[in-house]
C-alpha cells in the first residue's frame, strides 16, 4: 500500500536524480575527463530511462480524473517555446521528431502526473533526489580526480556550471527546510545538506551558482523576517557581499578552462549581433548559451522568446496573487523562482530539455500554489 501510494513520487525522484547525468561531450572540453564504466553507462542510458519512466507514469495515471487548470497554460507556453527552438535548429527530421516527442512527453508528465502531487511530498522527493545527485558530484571531487579539469568539477555532467546549478537547487531546498522545520534534529540534517551543496557550488567554480544560492537565501530570509529595520540591514549586507564576490578571485587556475578568451561580455556581444542579424526566426541552437533569455532570441527568434517570456511572466503574476501568498510553501516557490531566473541570466539551462535545474522550473510552474493553505507545520 505504501509503495502504491508513493509510486509517482519514487518515479519523480529517479527522474530528477538521473536528469543531469551526461558526460559524453565533456572530454572535448576537459581533455583528461573520464569516469568509471558504471557511471559512463548511466550517462548513456539516463535520458532513455527518464523518458521510459515518464511514459509509464503517464500510462498508469491515465485513468485518473483529470481537470485542466487555467494555469497549465504556463507549461504549454513553455512547450511551444521548445518546439520553436527545436524547429529552428536541427535539420535532421529524425532528430527533430525525437526532440519534439521528448518535449511533449515532458509536458504531459508534468501536467498529468506531477501537477496533481501533494506539494509536501513533491518537494520532499525532488529535494532528496537533487541532493543525492549533488552528493554524487561531491564524492566525485574526492574519489574521481579525472572528473576535475583545471580545478573545476565536471562531476558526472559535461560542464561544471551544470554541477554548480544542481548544487544551487539542492541548497535552496535545504535552506528552506532549515528555516521552516520545527525540530532541531531535522534542521541539523538539512544543514549538512546545505554545506554539501555550497561546497559543490564552490568546487564547480561557478560564481553564478553561488550568487543564485545566495539570492535564494536572501529571498527566504526577507519573507521570514517581519522587522523592516532588519530587512534594510540584511539588504545592505547582501549588497556588500555581492560587490565583494564580483571582485574576488577564485583559487582556480582559470575560470576560462578552455583558454578561449571566451568571457561572458564577449559572448553576449556576439549574441547581440546575432539577434540583430536574425531577429524574427533566429539561427538555431548553436553557439554558447551564456544567457537563457538572450539566447532564446538568438536560437528561436522573437517568436520563441515571446513564448518563453509569456510563460515566465504568467508564472510571476500567479506567484504574486494574494491566495498564493497564503501557501506555507510560498517562500520555497519564491526562492526557487528568483534563484533559477537569476541563474538563467548567465546560463542557458532554461533552453535544456533535461536536467535538475530545468526540471525544477517545470516543477514550480505546474504545482498548484493554492493547495495546502494555512497548514501549521511542514512535518512529513
Amino acid at each position: 500500500m505504501h509503495l502504491k501510494k508513493f509510486k509517482n513520487y519514487y518515479f519523480l525522484a529517479i527522474i530528477i536524480f538521473l536528469a543531469s547525468f551526461r558526460g559524453a561531450e565533456a572530454s572535448t572540453e576537459a581533455l583528461t575527463y573520464s569516469v568509471p564504466n558504471y557511471i559512463a553507462l548511466i550517462q548513456q542510458l539516463s535520458s532513455y530511462i527518464i523518458i521510459m519512466i515518464m511514459i509509464i507514469s503517464i500510462l498508469i495515471n491515465y485513468s485518473d480524473k483529470f481537470i485542466f487548470k487555467k494555469y497549465y497554460k504556463d507549461a504549454i507556453y513553455y512547450f511551444f517555446f521548445f518546439v520553436i527552438l527545436i524547429l529552428s535548429g536541427d535539420t535532421n527530421i529524425q532528430e527533430i521528431s525525437i526532440r519534439v516527442l521528448f518535449s511533449l512527453i515532458t509536458l504531459l508528465y508534468f501536467i498529468r502526473v506531477v501537477s496533481r502531487m501533494e506539494l509536501k511530498y513533491a518537494f520532499l522527493f525532488f529535494s532528496l533526489a537533487s541532493f543525492f545527485f549533488t552528493l554524487t558530484n561531491f564524492l566525485a571531487y574526492f574519489l574521481l580526480p579525472n572528473t576535475i579539469w583545471n580545478g573545476r568539477l565536471f562531476g558526472v555532467t559535461n560542464h561544471p556550471n551544470f554541477v554548480g546549478i544542481a548544487g544551487t537547487v539542492s541548497g535552496v531546498f535545504a535552506f528552506f527546510y532549515i528555516v521552516n522545520f520545527p525540530t532541531l534534529k531535522v534542521k541539523l540534517i538539512y544543514f549538512l545538506v546545505l554545506l554539501v551543496s555550497i561546497f559543490v557550488c564552490v568546487f564547480s567554480g561557478s560564481r553564478n551558482a553561488i550568487f543564485s544560492l545566495f539570492i535564494a537565501m536572501i529571498v527566504g530570509l526577507f519573507l521570514k523576517i517581519k522587522s523592516f529595520e532588519i530587512k534594510v540591514i540584511l539588504g545592505l549586507v547582501s549588497l556588500l557581499f555581492v560587490l565583494y564576490l564580483l571582485n574576488v578571485e577564485f583559487s582556480i587556475n582559470t575560470l576560462d578552462y578552455e583558454k578561449r578568451g571566451n568571457t561572458r561580455a564577449e559572448t553576449w556581444k556576439i549574441m547581440i549581433n546575432d539577434v540583430l542579424e536574425f531577429p524574427l526566426f533566429g539561427k538555431g541552437k548553436v553557439g554558447v548559451t551564456a544567457n537563457s533569455y538572450l539566447f532564446a532570441i538568438v536560437s528561436s527568434g522573437l517568436l520563441g522568446f515571446y513564448f518563453l517570456m509569456t510563460c515566465v511572466i504568467r508564472f510571476l503574476f500567479r506567484l504574486n496573487l494574494k491566495t498564493s501568498k497564503l501557501n506555507i510553501y510560498y517562500p520555497l516557490f519564491c526562492m526557487l523562482t528568483f534563484s533559477l531566473l537569476f541563474a538563467a541570466i548567465f546560463e542557458g539551462f532554461l533552453l535544456d530539455q533535461i536536467g535538475v535545474s530545468v526540471f525544477a522550473f517545470w516543477l514550480i510552474i505546474v504545482l498548484p500554489l493554492k493547495d495546502q493553505v494555512n497548514e501549521k507545520t511542514i512535518v512529513f
